[in-house]
């Protein structure tokens, strides 16, 4: 006959090896942190017949709880707002030390806590150390009145803590790694845009002012006209950031080869384009852009959160014209404003499409 103790020891042990099992998967999945965490303490919760669990993150400036994961009002009372290396009980495990109690209410630190005890019984706490500092913290608790946890608990207790640590730090390697890719894929376009001739944003103020004095004082109308891609986030949220980079660049060539000689082509923000056209009023201006914009349809980049699912663009122009009143009191900043405000309009209407407005 087999030992029933000895059969639930086994159940137990293969529950928490198919635990570790799921949580080393889904840190491999690079899931969010949040997402981690809290599946990472509500399947250890079960497991170690707590009511509670959550993982408190410390600020690494001041070294007070910043976030907890999942929320947990009751847990919280171990911290009750001020600083972990306060009068809390949390104080000790933010000081690197395990928390072992079978009353939490019985601790000093929750006695001389104005607060109040908090509303549980055996608590189990490990720190969660990156290098020689302790930037988290994993709490369990059990009710009342309920058994305190023991040796074979604190040490799944402490894989936890050890998957909490693991998990922040990829988190913190990728966050790391998307800054360094965004930086070389920004490198790559300010690159590709020079070679097609686009002026920096820096650069694009100065060159306005010295167009609009020419047209003033020769008396020759401009346009300008701000083109931006539609739903780009959504694009590289389906796509990926390195494929959303490919499409700014495939749009600047295409605007860059729509433009003559004698006009001028800007960054305009991160991912929108500033064309200054010599010699066009508003129906001039809006031919021109709307000939852009079917350059970017005929090139036929598929985006499937749009309709048609293609890459579209937007225009907003707005124009310098002598001949109309009040255009000598118009400045290049007040027209560069219209331009962005007739882009909104244009976004606003569902984008790719092309709004002019008048000078």
């Amino acid at each position: 006959m087999v030992d029933p103790t000895s059969e639930e020891q086994g159940q137990r042990l293969a529950a928490r090896l198919r635990f570790l099992h799921d949580m080393a998967t889904l840190l491999a999945g690079s899931r969010p942190l949040a997402e981690v965490l809290r599946a990472c303490v509500e399947g250890a919760k079960g497991l170690l017949r707590a009511e509670h669990a959550a993982v408190v993150l410390f600020d690494p400036a001041t070294g007070w709880p910043a976030e907890i994961h999942p929320p947990s009002a009751v847990l919280e009372q171990l911290a009750p707002g001020q600083p972990a290396g306060g009068g809390a009980l949390l104080a000790r495990v933010a000081q690197g030390r395990v928390l072992l109690s079978a009353n939490a209410a019985a601790e000093p630190e929750c006695a001389a806590d104005p607060g109040g005890p908090p509303a549980v019984g055996p608590v189990l706490g490990i720190p969660v150390r990156r290098g020689e500092r302790v930037a988290a913290a994993v709490l369990f608790a059990r009710r009342a009145g309920a058994a305190a946890f023991g040796e074979h608990d604190r040490s799944l207790a402490e894989a936890v803590a050890a998957l909490a640590s693991l998990a922040t730090r990829m988190a913190s390697w990728r966050e790391e790694l998307d800054e360094r890719a965004q930086s070389r894929a920004t490198l790559v376009i300010n690159d590709a845009m020079r070679l097609l001739g686009i002026g920096s944003r820096r650069g694009l103020e100065p060159e306005l002012a010295q167009f609009h004095e020419e047209a003033r004082r020769k008396r020759v109308p401009y346009g300008i006209l701000i083109v931006d891609v539609d739903q780009l986030g959504a694009y590289n949220d389906r796509y990926g950031r390195s494929a959303g980079d490919g499409v700014l660049s495939t749009v600047a060539r295409l605007l860059a080869t729509a433009v003559r000689a004698e006009d001028r082509i800007f960054r305009y923000g991160q991912v929108a384009v500033a064309l200054f056209l010599w010699r066009l009023r508003a129906a001039g201006l809006a031919t021109a852009a709307e000939r852009m914009r079917r350059l970017v349809i005929a090139e036929g980049m598929e985006h499937r959160d749009r309709a048609p699912p293609l890459v579209t663009v937007s225009a907003g122009g707005a124009v310098f014209d002598p001949a109309s009143a009040g255009a000598d009191a118009l400045t290049q900043g007040e027209l560069l404003h219209k331009a962005d405000d007739a882009l909104r309009r244009a976004k606003r209407g569902g984008g790719n499409r092309v709004v002019v407005s008048g000078g």
